[in-house]
């Protein structure tokens, strides 16, 4: 089954790293020009993943790492005080399957626990498809944008933006445990939005999965 966790100083980065490789490939395809894609050297990403400040998140099915997110403290002087999710990439054939709702969940849950109650982060104004994503995720354009050129080609990015408590729900301390209410709440609501039948919280974070019930509540009104 599915299991979200944050990343251990054993795991591969070179493996996170194709993750990110493979879904650039995917996802950006006639976005950013295709010889840039094809010329992303394995393990490109990897020497960020230990960047101080970043927190990276995984997404494992059947212990074989599927996604990855990462976050950390804004890095934008249009968005000072905010939390900011860096990235957020699945592998192709798990895009679509209620693994990004997940994974983007489990991120504003850790950016929350933080202390981050606004969240930001930049999407290729073209991926219109992840722009959907994000709108039915609770984001909303912010106005904000920056002017990027990536394999030569000019492309413009768009600050989306969150305000995290007009989802979340923070337990009071004696309710900061896993209940396993919460934990089946989510496990149907991920069956419902992609099919996801198996799915456990990470250990050491108790409070995610009333965090993540708000959230799915939410959404479903």
């Amino acid at each position: 089954g599915m299991e979200i966790r944050l990343l251990l100083p054993g795991d591969d980065r070179r493996e996170v790293s194709r993750v990110y490789e493979e879904s650039w490939r995917f996802a950006y395809r006639g976005i950013i020009p295709q010889a840039y894609l094809d010329g992303i050297p394995a393990g490109h990403w990897a020497p960020c993943l230990d960047t101080p400040g970043w927190h990276t998140l995984l997404c494992m099915e059947n212990g074989a790492m599927v996604g990855t997110s990462s976050f950390c403290a804004s890095r934008s002087a249009q968005f000072p005080g905010w939390g900011e999710i860096i990235s957020l990439y699945l592998l192709p054939a798990y895009m679509g399957r209620g693994y990004g709702k997940a994974l983007l969940l489990n991120a504003l849950a850790e950016l929350d626990r933080l202390g981050f109650g606004e969240v930001f982060l930049w999407v290729l104004e073209e991926n219109r498809q992840a722009r959907q994503f994000y709108s039915r995720m609770g984001f909303s354009p912010s106005g904000g944008f920056l002017e990027d050129s990536i394999g030569g080609k000019p492309l413009r990015e768009l600050a989306y933006a969150y305000k995290i408590s007009a989802w979340f729900i923070r337990p009071r301390p004696r309710e900061a445990s896993w209940s396993g209410r919460s934990c089946a709440y989510i496990r149907r609501a991920l069956a419902r939005a992609g099919g996801i039948t198996a799915w456990r919280p990470r250990p050491g974070a108790g409070w995610l999965a009333r965090y993540g019930a708000a959230s799915w509540r939410a959404m479903a009104m």
